[in-house]
């Protein structure tokens, strides 16, 4: 009867110990998971910030595409205006 009762108190010394060990190695892993995905946010933060510069300097290249199209049918339209106005002078 001593005998069961030490080998049940040894084992269950043994699953306290195991679950103590394996309950450190959880908290761990669950740091190691938090710094990684803390950088993983900072790589996507300096990655958007990125992406929005980028995405500026194309609507401000499509901003100046609009300006130079309507630079140019104006200039056209100038150009048409003064185009008739020589064919009115010719026929008068």
């Amino acid at each position: 009867m001593i005998n069961s009762e030490i080998l049940l108190s040894l084992l269950l010394f043994v699953l306290t110990v195991f679950l103590a060990v394996v309950g450190i190695y959880i908290v761990l892993v669950l740091i190691e998971a938090r710094t990684l995905l803390k950088k993983i946010n900072a790589t996507m933060e300096t990655a958007d910030i990125q992406v929005q510069k980028i995405s500026q300097s194309f609507q401000q290249f499509s901003n100046m595409a609009v300006i130079m199209q309507t630079g140019i049918k104006t200039a056209e339209a100038v150009l048409h205006h003064l185009a008739e106005r020589k064919k009115d002078r010719e026929k008068t």
